[in-house]
């Protein structure tokens, strides 16, 4: 057995109309966090695992940050509590004092 990654991200191509760092996007059947900023084609870091705060979350959102369910909310870049039609990505949880997402886009 090889190791190809380091168990949190995966170097990939950017899909149609490039990644912005620090948006959520859904790669395939999973959630990612680019790690940076980059047009279609070129290779990107995607984050699938970690923890990460002051990310983008729906209006009609009100987490309590108390480990319920997180879902990306379909065809936008922002987190949701809402099941129905948006992809699980994660938990909203409270960590150090900060509010922030566990990431958990490959489940």
């Amino acid at each position: 057995m090889r190791k190809l990654y380091d168990g949190k991200s995966l170097t990939l191509k950017a899909p149609s109309g490039g990644v912005k760092k620090g948006e959520l996007i859904k790669f395939g059947d999973m959630v990612l966090l680019p790690a940076e900023s980059v047009k279609e084609g070129e290779l990107f870091t995607g984050l699938f695992s970690g923890v990460y705060g002051n990310l983008s979350i729906d209006s009609g959102s009100t987490p309590k940050f108390q480990g319920e369910k997180a879902f990306l909310k379909n065809g936008t870049h922002d987190l949701t509590t809402a099941e129905t039609g948006n992809d699980h990505c994660g938990y909203f949880v409270t960590t150090d004092g900060e509010q922030a997402l566990m990431l958990q886009g490959l489940g």
